[in-house]
C-alpha cells in the first residue's frame, strides 16, 4: 500500500487519521462528480466536460486504490482519451469550478492537492529507485558519466550541500599540491 506523503507524521494515529481524512475528500469528490455526471447526461449536454470529469474521476480512483485498504479496486470510468487531451481545461472546466459551491470547490482543491501529492511522490520514489539502480550498474554508471547533465547536476548537488562540498574540497579540489619527488635509486 501507498503512503500518503501530504504531511510527514509525528506518529502513527496522526498518521492514519491523516489517511482517512484523504481517502475521505477523494471518494466525497469523485461521488459528486459521478451525481453531477448524471444530472448533465440527463440534460444531454456538456460531453467534452463529462468526458473530462470521467478521466479526472479515474486519476482520483487511481490514487485511492493505492492509498486505501479497501480490499478491492474501484473501476475507472471509461472515457475517451483523445477528447480529454483537447480539452481546453481553462474554458469549460474553468466555468464549471466556478459554479461549485465553497464548500464543493474547497474539497475539490483539498483532493486535487493530495492528488498531486501522490503523483510527486511516486516520481520521487521510482527516481530514488532507478537511482540505487544505476550506480549498481557498472555499465549504466559508465554511460551516465559521459553525459555533461549528469556532471552538471552532480556539481549542482554538490554546491547545493555544504557537507558535500566540504567533502569535495577535501578530497577533490584541484588546488595544485606539491608533489613528493622520488628518489632515484642507485
Amino acid at each position: 500500500m501507498y503512503e500518503v506523503p501530504v504531511v510527514i507524521m509525528d506518529n502513527t494515529e496522526n498518521f492514519e487519521e491523516h489517511l482517512n481524512n484523504a481517502i475521505d475528500t477523494i471518494n466525497e469528490v469523485i461521488n459528486r462528480k459521478i451525481r453531477e455526471i448524471g444530472s448533465f447526461e440527463a440534460e444531454g449536454s456538456k460531453e467534452r466536460l463529462i468526458n473530462y470529469l470521467k478521466l479526472d474521476i479515474s486519476s482520483y480512483i487511481n490514487v485511492l486504490n493505492d492509498i486505501s485498504d479497501m480490499g478491492h479496486n474501484l473501476e475507472k470510468m471509461e472515457f475517451d482519451e483523445e477528447m480529454a487531451d483537447e480539452f481546453e481545461v481553462s474554458g469549460e472546466f474553468q466555468n464549471y469550478l466556478d459554479n461549485l459551491s465553497a464548500y464543493d470547490l474547497d474539497k475539490e482543491n483539498e483532493a486535487d492537492e493530495l492528488r498531486k501529492e501522490y503523483y510527486e511522490e511516486l516520481v520521487d520514489n521510482l527516481s530514488f529507485e532507478i537511482g540505487l539502480d544505476v550506480i549498481q550498474n557498472k555499465k549504466m554508471l559508465k554511460a551516465l558519466l559521459k553525459n555533461d547533465l549528469t556532471i552538471m547536476a552532480l556539481g549542482d548537488i554538490v554546491l547545493g550541500d555544504e557537507n558535500l562540498y566540504e567533502m569535495y574540497e577535501k578530497n577533490c579540489s584541484k588546488v595544485d599540491k606539491p608533489k613528493k619527488k622520488k628518489k632515484k635509486s642507485k
